[in-house]
């Protein structure tokens, strides 16, 4: 049988269309939804929200790529509670709006991205020191899971 008819086989055409459709529907999620509501909190500065909505991948994606040599799980640092914190720490210490709305972006963005269900980042490093095992251990167990 042909590839391109076989179970599971979706087509390179497909899977760009779907990567860039992936791409912007996550670009307005982040930015669109967050500067939406934004707009309702009329103290935050909407310029310095957008930059915290995008902030955790903009941190993250790179280090994705350097760190596991692929941005898809670029989840490290950015995502977890402990830079929303650091953040917020900062911007209620030095009273800094600016920074307030950094941190309101950082805190849409891990909702809008659901972060709860990956506990073992969002609450790093009270679950554990090693990002990069757990991303490897899940892997390792989808691998399995799709070869049986």
């Amino acid at each position: 049988m042909p590839e391109r008819f076989q179970k599971g086989h979706i087509g390179p055409m497909h899977l760009n269309l779907t990567s860039t459709f992936h791409r912007r529907m996550l670009l307005f999620a982040h930015l669109g939804l967050t500067l939406a509501a934004g707009r309702i909190m009329r103290w935050v500065d909407l310029a310095f929200l957008a930059l915290g909505s995008m902030l955790p991948d903009i941190i993250d994606k790179p280090l994705g790529l350097l760190a596991f040599g692929t941005a898809e799980q670029g989840r490290t640092f950015g995502h977890t509670l402990l830079f929303l914190m650091v953040l917020a720490a900062l911007a209620v210490y030095l009273k800094n709006l600016r920074l307030t709305s950094v941190s309101v972006g950082v805190l849409a963005h891990l909702v809008l991205d659901s972060m709860w269900k990956s506990p073992a980042i969002l609450f790093w490093p009270l679950l554990g020191i090693s990002i990069r095992s757990r991303i490897w251990e899940s892997s390792i167990i989808f691998k399995h899971c799709c070869m049986v």
